[in-house]
């Protein structure tokens, strides 16, 4: 696992709907909601974000994805402070919780959140119960685009 750079403090989570955004907070969903097996970590399951690297413009290439119908694929983005996870695995260990960067090819800020697939389900949903609500902005495609 490649970890990002020591200067990138936030990530970004894209949520493609209105029914990720609750008005009470956030559920698991965002992080639960598109988790997958990756292949070269095959004991883990990961949701993507975006690492919002110096210098870089992780928010803009999270707006420029799209859908295989040509639309945007994201709507909102949460931008989640890097300490945050660090202080959930603080708390849950490193051994159920975990990140790296990842790039893909046109998305260099491209990386997951990691969970063991050994982990019971119940726990997964409050740690990214924990970490959805320890976003501070939410972005709106439609108004930063405007």
């Amino acid at each position: 696992m490649d970890l990002p750079p020591s200067d990138c403090i936030e990530f970004l989570k894209g949520l493609k709907d209105d029914d990720s955004v609750l008005e009470k907070g956030f559920a698991h969903t965002v992080f639960t909601g598109d988790m997958g097996d990756i292949k070269e970590l095959p004991e883990w399951v990961g949701s993507s974000v975006n690492w919002d690297i110096p210098g870089g413009n992780a928010l803009k290439q999270l707006w420029e994805q799209v859908n295989k119908k040509g639309q945007a694929k994201f709507l909102y983005g949460l931008r989640i402070p890097r300490k945050e996870i660090d202080t959930l695995i603080g708390v849950w260990g490193d051994k159920n919780l975990a990140y790296e960067i990842r790039p893909e090819d046109g998305n260099n800020y491209h990386g997951h959140i990691l969970f063991p697939k050994s982990l019971q389900s119940r726990h997964r949903e409050t740690i990214c119960g924990q970490l959805a609500n320890a976003f501070v902005h939410l972005h709106k495609q439609e108004e930063e685009n405007a």
